[in-house]
């Protein structure tokens, strides 16, 4: 039986677990006190993220207890936070920024986590946050507004956080080549966001923390045979496209990260086939002749 493994490389974002830092966090407002991570905006008025660590002696940015809840790291001493939504002023955001400690390969496949708690001073949750990944840095936006990009990352439908647990928040995306840093942060409007009230006292913001945030590169599958032809396009949405030995049957398997097959069609030398039921993300498929030539390799699935 044939088997699908798709690897990981080295996490690509520095200091993802918030551990190192220039000097313990004084106030709130003081993201850039970890080491490579800093505001996208501004500050003050225009969205101040903060910075948790069990070394603070100012109570507001202490872990567990802090200004706005109790809350133990995901792993080690510290985590970020950000405002994910806010009833007033409208659209107001927050987000942290960090430049990759290597550039994306064009048409490379990347797989990002990280974890997310609502705190306990919120009164709204909501399932709204999102990873941009850019070219260049973004510094010095001007507003509290929603930043005007669009993410690459968006957190799964209904996968809404709370206050108990550090909610996984993961994704896959094909880069375009070249972008060195990544934002984390609620990139739409207010009209476009999805709340619900989960603490009525609450304050009247969805205020989240943020820990363990990885990149990895996810590694191919090696090719076990010459089978030469091609598969399009990728990423696909609902559609492929199999191009192989015009005349000869062959067998197409597609499989999800943990080798269980999800599609299998007998073709003859090359047809377009709709796929429907798929999730986003990262798959391995295998076509196989009669002959017992066989090419394995990676698609991904996108939601647009």
């Amino acid at each position: 039986m044939f088997s699908v493994t798709c690897g990981l490389g080295q996490n690509l974002v520095p200091n993802g677990g918030f551990e190192e830092y220039h000097g313990c966090p004084d106030a709130t407002g003081q993201i850039d006190t970890a080491m490579y991570w800093f505001n996208p905006t501004i500050g003050g008025e225009n969205g101040s993220p903060d910075y948790f660590n069990e070394c603070s002696s100012f109570y507001g940015t202490q872990v567990p207890q802090n200004f706005y809840g109790y809350q133990e790291a995901y792993e080690g001493s510290a985590y970020a936070g950000i405002l994910l939504y806010y009833f007033a002023p409208a659209n107001s955001r927050e987000y942290i920024e960090v430049p990759l400690n290597s550039a994306l390969e064009a048409n490379s496949q990347y797989h990002f986590e990280m974890r997310a708690n609502l705190s306990n001073s919120s009164r709204y949750t909501t399932d709204d946050i999102q990873v941009h990944f850019a070219e260049e840095a973004i510094t010095d936006f001007p507003t509290y507004d929603p930043l005007p990009y669009v993410p690459q990352i968006i957190n799964a439908e209904g996968n809404v956080l709370d206050s108990a647990n550090w909610v996984l928040i993961e994704g896959d995306f094909i880069a375009e080549g070249g972008e060195t840093h990544m934002v984390i942060g609620n990139f739409n409007d207010d009209a476009n966001t999805s709340t619900s009230i989960v603490h009525s006292s609450g304050a009247t913001f969805a205020y989240c923390y943020v820990d363990d945030v990885s990149l990895e590169l996810v590694t191919g599958i090696e090719e076990s045979s010459p089978l030469e032809g091609h598969i399009y396009p990728n990423p696909f949405l609902d559609q492929l496209t199999i191009e192989y030995v015009p005349g000869e049957e062959l067998e197409f398997t597609i499989f999800d990260q943990k080798g269980r097959e999800v599609l299998l069609r007998r073709i003859i030398g090359g047809t377009t086939i709709h796929i429907d039921g798929l999730s986003s993300g990262i798959y391995g498929y295998q076509v196989m002749t009669m002959s017992g030539k066989m090419k394995t390799g990676l698609l991904f699935r996108s939601t647009e």
